[in-house]
C-alpha cells in the first residue's frame, strides 16, 4: 500500500505539485511505484505538452515553470551538482539539484474498463480523509476510491443519517452492493460513493485549493 499526496494525473505522467529538491522528488515518485519521467524514453509531444499547457492556462504555473525529470547523462559537477528539469515547452535545462521544483513521474498504471481494473498492491494508494485512511487505487486516468460509505443503513421507511465516525484504515478498492431492486438482487445497505479524481490534495490543503465534486444519482 502506497501513500501519496499533492499529486495529479496528466497525459502519460504523474505530476507531483509539491516543490522539492531533486532527490526528494525521486523519493516522491518512488512512493508511487514510479520513477522520474525520462525525456529520452518518452515523447513529450504525446500528450504531456498539452497537459502542461493546460496547467499554465489554469493559472497554476507560469510559462517559465520547470519540472524535475530524469537526467539522461551522469550529473555534471562544477561548483554544485546539476540535475535535469524540463519547461512547459519541452526544453530541458541543467539546474542545481537543491532547487525546489514540482516533479514529473512515469505513469505505468493501465487504463480501467468495465471488465478490468488492476487493483494490485503496486497501484494501491492510501489517502487520509478526516479521521480515516482510504485505500484506493490509480489507473491511467484517475485515482479511484470505490465503495466509500456516506450514510448508515436506514431502518425501513425512514431517512438515512450521515456516516460521520469513520476511523482507521478502510478499503476503497471494490464497488459496494447496489441498492435493492428486487428480491435477492442488491442490498438495503447501499449508501456508498464511488470517487474518481485526477488530483490528490496535500495534507490540510486550504479549501480554496480543493476542487468541487459532481455527484451522479443512479435510479
Amino acid at each position: 500500500m502506497l501513500t501519496a499526496s499533492d499529486a495529479s494525473k496528466t497525459s502519460a505522467a504523474l505530476l507531483i505539485r509539491s516543490a522539492q529538491a531533486q532527490d526528494s522528488a525521486q523519493r516522491a515518485c518512488a512512493a508511487l511505484g514510479e520513477s522520474l519521467w525520462s525525456p529520452s524514453k518518452q515523447n513529450y509531444n504525446a500528450g504531456l505538452n498539452s497537459s502542461l499547457s493546460y496547467e499554465v492556462y489554469a493559472g497554476r504555473y507560469g510559462n517559465g515553470q520547470l519540472f524535475w525529470v530524469a537526467s539522461d547523462a551522469p550529473s555534471s559537477r562544477h561548483h554544485k551538482q546539476e540535475c535535469t528539469a524540463i519547461d512547459v515547452h519541452g526544453t530541458c535545462h541543467n539546474v542545481q539539484c537543491h532547487q525546489n521544483l514540482p516533479a514529473l513521474c512515469t505513469q505505468s498504471a493501465p487504463a480501467s474498463n468495465s471488465t478490468f481494473s488492476d487493483t494490485s498492491n503496486r497501484f494501491q494508494i492510501a489517502q487520509s480523509v478526516g479521521e480515516q485512511t482510504l485505500v484506493g487505487y490509480r489507473d491511467f486516468y484517475t485515482f479511484r476510491f470505490m465503495g466509500v460509505r456516506f450514510a448508515n443503513e436506514p431502518e425501513r421507511f425512514t431517512y438515512s443519517t450521515p456516516f460521520l465516525n469513520a476511523t482507521g484504515t478502510n478499503s476503497a478498492i471494490n464497488h459496494a452492493p447496489e441498492c435493492l431492486q428486487a428480491p435477492n438482487n442488491g442490498s438495503t445497505d447501499c449508501l456508498f460513493l464511488n470517487v474518481w479524481t485526477t488530483s490528490l490534495p496535500a495534507p490540510r490543503a486550504p479549501k480554496k485549493e480543493l476542487k468541487p465534486v459532481m455527484v451522479c444519482q443512479m435510479k
